[in-house]
């Protein structure tokens, strides 16, 4: 619900926030799946990590929205 109020209710001066969001947030992903990646010890398939991924984005984007929420 809280996503949904979010896109809803987005405006130009929000739009640069958001985008420096995803930009940080997809940087620290993108690490964290390369140091994985880069490990010799574990073999693990693409198709499983990326599953891993999607799992923990549809996971954790109701938190961070939640988390973000201002107090009026």
């Amino acid at each position: 619900m809280s996503a949904a109020y979010a896109a809803q209710n987005a405006r130009r001066e929000t739009a640069w926030w958001f985008l420096l969001c995803m930009v940080t947030a997809g940087g620290i992903a993108v690490l964290l799946m390369l140091l994985e990646a880069l490990r010799p010890l574990v073999q693990r398939p693409p198709l499983e990590m990326l599953e891993t991924a999607g799992s923990s984005f549809l996971l954790y984007l109701p938190i961070v929205f939640v988390l973000g929420q201002e107090k009026n």
